[in-house]
């Protein structure tokens, strides 16, 4: 039960950050500027972490 509280906070944060990043681009489907593709980048390295700290915490130890 705590794990999926704790993905669904994640997941929350993440797309509160995305949409943070995107509310001043006009959210264009391509980025517009340096800074709309730095934050894009962002929120994708916010994803690879979820995904990695995921991975780690559901490995399995002998």
């Amino acid at each position: 039960m705590m794990a999926v509280l704790i993905d669904v906070v994640a997941v929350v944060v993440i797309l509160t950050a995305s949409a943070a990043l995107t509310a001043t681009s006009g959210r264009h489907l391509w980025p517009q500027s340096a800074s709309d593709a730095l934050g894009g980048f962002s929120v994708a390295c916010l994803f690879v972490v979820w995904a990695y700290v995921r991975a780690w915490n559901n490995r399995r130890t002998p």
